[in-house]
């Protein structure tokens, strides 16, 4: 990295992720090289039960403060930080994709859906047993989770328990997510923790109804204005969840209201604007 920073001779590196961060600082120290860093996920855990490892936390407290600025995505991630850190850092959230399908007018198709990797942190097993509380009551919805990871047997075995075959389905990763969910009654986003997920801001962008857990890193509540453009909900309440999920199918005038306020961040989050963000750091 050190030798293809001394070929560019450029005046500011960027650097995105943990680990990356550490060798760009490294690789920029007498170089008179002003460095950006930028944290995107969880300052302090890696899954739910986990803390970062020893070296991570070390090298943090060495390094970050090296950096010439740091750039988290929610208020939450910086105040994790020494005050040291948090003087010279900024919040800048995720852009939504400026190629997203146009916002879906029609009667919606019965149909929930949740995109991620099929890990611990994203918290399926809870989307899956509200909606079996769901589905005991509207028996013609179905659930669709998108994405690939470690945890899809134990997912289809909890299916299989809840007698859901028919139900849920996992179709893997796909290119096409917002075509695919664009006329989706409603969207859940049921992390334990998570820094600002795409997808969500696409299924708000897109007008999609939706659910999102209330969790640090606190990317949901910074877009999300409970019971107004989307619904928040306590992390891993299976019953609230439920709950909201079934306030939206039954109440079609609150799920116009979501889905009416919601479209709005398209305009807030658009990238020319995210893009003047960091121009102005840089």
């Amino acid at each position: 990295i050190r030798k293809i920073i001394k070929q560019l001779n450029a005046d500011t590196i960027i650097s995105f992720l943990t680990d990356i961060n550490f060798f760009t600082i490294l690789s920029c120290i007498n170089l008179k090289k002003r460095v950006i860093i930028s944290e995107r996920a969880h300052p302090l855990l890696i899954n739910v039960n986990e803390k970062k490892p020893l070296y991570i936390r070390i090298f943090k407290k060495i390094l970050y403060p090296l950096a010439n600025s740091i750039v988290f995505q929610t208020r939450f991630a910086k105040k994790c930080y020494p005050s040291k850190i948090q003087r010279k850092s900024f919040i800048i959230p995720n852009p939504i994709s400026p190629n997203l399908p146009n916002v879906y007018e029609g009667s919606r198709k019965k149909v929930i859906v949740a995109a991620g990797r099929l890990s611990e942190e994203k918290n399926f097993s809870m989307l899956i047993s509200a909606f079996y509380e769901v589905s005991q009551i509207h028996k013609d919805y179905k659930l669709i989770i998108y994405g690939r990871g470690h945890m899809l047997r134990e997912l289809k075995l909890l299916r299989k328990k809840l007698n859901l075959e028919e139900k849920v389905k996992f179709p893997g990763y796909v290119d096409n997510l917002m075509e695919r969910i664009k006329n989706a009654s409603i969207y859940v986003s049921s992390s334990d923790f998570e820094g600002i997920s795409n997808s969500m801001l696409e299924a708000l962008a897109m007008g999609i109804p939706s659910i999102c857990t209330d969790c640090p890193v606190g990317g949901a509540a910074m877009v999300i204005e409970n019971n107004k453009n989307g619904i928040l909900i306590p992390v891993g309440d299976v019953k609230a969840l439920s709950g909201a999920m079934l306030k939206i199918i039954e109440d079609k005038e609150f799920a116009n209201l979501l889905s009416t306020e919601a479209v709005k961040v398209r305009k807030k989050y658009d990238v020319s604007k995210i893009c003047k963000k960091w121009i102005d750091i840089i």
